[in-house]
């Protein structure tokens, strides 16, 4: 438990959960779980393999009046309307339309070339507009909660650095949280290095190491040249 569950690597169809107590003693004891709070069953659809998907439903029940949690998987051919693997989010910086252009082009080819892979990829515009402004993400509308309700399970956020520091070329930078292992960022990176005319980036702002590991949340930047 103290690990977590992988949703997308869980072996079992159906399953139940509980919380196993070893005591000092060396007794062991097993709990239930109940679902004491405002959120009801959550559906979960994993990333599309081989043009499947595994929809896992995670409940609470009770059985002969005792709670327990459960855990069921069923093999689906398809994903819901409004459910996609990937959201890609593209920001618009100080409304300046050339970025802005820029990084639409970059966005629609991404989602074009994940979509090739097959999976199915939710994108913030497909036009020039600015979908909100640093005051109103966070809005019913705004971009945040519009990448939430996509349930996408991968989120790729595109945007164009407009940080002041000296650099004779752009760069690319990936940002991580800073409690996480960061060997998927760095693989990220240099795969992108390596298979573009991209550079690292000369932003040493929460650097890591040579590529460009920023230690804060998750965000793939590429910086032009000025």
């Amino acid at each position: 438990m103290n690990n977590g569950i992988n949703l997308e690597e869980l072996k079992q169809k159906n399953c139940y959960i509980f919380l196993r107590i070893a005591y000092s003693n060396s007794d062991v004891k097993y709990y239930s779980l109940c679902n004491k709070t405002e959120y009801e069953n959550i559906t979960y659809y994993t990333v599309t393999k081989d043009t499947k998907n595994e929809k896992i439903l995670i409940s609470f029940n009770n059985y002969n009046s005792i709670p327990y949690m459960s855990i069921n998987t069923d093999e689906v051919n398809s994903l819901p309307e409004n459910v996609y693997d990937i959201a890609i989010d593209l920001g618009t910086t100080k409304n300046k339309q050339t970025e802005n252009e820029l990084i639409l082009k970059c966005g629609e080819n991404l989602k074009n070339s994940l979509e090739n892979e097959g999976f199915k990829v939710f994108i913030t515009r497909s036009d020039l507009q600015k979908i909100d402004t640093e005051t109103n993400m966070y809005d019913e509308n705004g971009r945040i909660n519009i990448l939430n309700a996509s349930g996408a399970k991968i989120l790729i956020s595109l945007d164009l650095s407009s940080n002041q520091y000296s650099k004779k070329n752009g760069g690319v930078e990936v940002y991580a949280p800073n409690d996480v292992n960061l060997n998927f960022a760095k693989t990220m990176a240099q795969n992108i290095v390596n298979n573009s005319n991209a550079k690292y980036s000369q932003n040493n702002s929460f650097k890591k190491d040579e590529r460009s590991i920023c230690k804060k949340f998750y965000k793939f930047r590429y910086s032009s040249s000025k």
